[in-house]
């Protein structure tokens, strides 16, 4: 409880020195004063699942291109504007980075680039400047990317923790991380890691059908004929 310290006035002030050469000027050098506020209130966030989100495990076949893995959308809430910083997705299945390729996050149609950790299981991106989510306002997020290769391997893009979402409030300048979940399974915000667990897609392997043709009838074969279809 620090509500006995309310209005007081703060200062950091440097009274000392310790060094074994001559010190010009004179200590203490103070700071600023800044008077302490028990009742601010800063930004906020609530998260809900996007409703760009699969919903459901799925399998996909190798060559599906543009398909979106996950979702969430965000809703700053009435104390002030937020921006968004950056987003981190935790591919968390068994399938390697190579298994996909065009990985980048969309938010309000904009493709955003990722960048890739050493271990292929993060995916960063970055928004210059931050993406501006006004007070009461929603952003949905999501990721979307081709699938390449990786048979009966799994692809899940959850959201590791809280602070992956980078958000920063625009009138106090203060980082402001999501609400912890409270349930469990896919779909849903946990209350420890992942905080976002992600629907699964499988990656499944391709099939061929062979069966007779019709463009060539049943015949005879010639002797000493040439080009004579079989």
């Amino acid at each position: 409880d620090t509500s006995t310290y309310a209005g007081q006035i703060a200062y950091f002030s440097l009274v000392s020195v310790n060094t074994t050469v001559t010190v010009n000027g004179t200590l203490p050098i103070t700071g600023a004063g800044h008077t302490i506020n028990e009742t601010l209130a800063l930004g906020s966030v609530t998260q809900a699942k996007g409703p760009l989100d699969p919903s459901a495990a799925v399998s996909k076949e190798v060559g599906t291109t543009g398909y979106t893995f996950s979702s969430i959308k965000l809703t700053a809430g009435s104390a002030e504007k937020v921006r968004l910083q950056s987003m981190r997705w935790n591919q968390s299945g068994s399938a390697s980075k190579d298994d996909l390729v065009n990985i980048k996050t969309y938010i309000d149609g904009t493709a955003y680039d990722t960048v890739i950790s050493a271990d292929g299981k993060y995916f960063t991106s970055t928004f210059d400047g931050g993406i501006l989510i006004d007070k009461g306002f929603a952003k949905e997020i999501s990721i979307k990317g081709d699938i390449v290769s990786g048979s009966a391997r799994t692809v899940v893009f959850d959201v590791y923790k809280t602070t992956d979402v980078y958000l920063k409030g625009e009138t106090y300048g203060y980082g402001i991380a999501p609400l912890a979940g409270s349930s469990s399974g896919n779909g849903n915000f946990t209350a420890g890691q992942p905080w976002y667990d992600a629907y699964d897609v499988t990656i499944s392997a391709g099939t061929l059908s062979v069966t007779k043709s019709t463009a060539v009838a049943a015949q005879n074969i010639a002797i000493n004929l040439s080009d004579q279809s079989l």
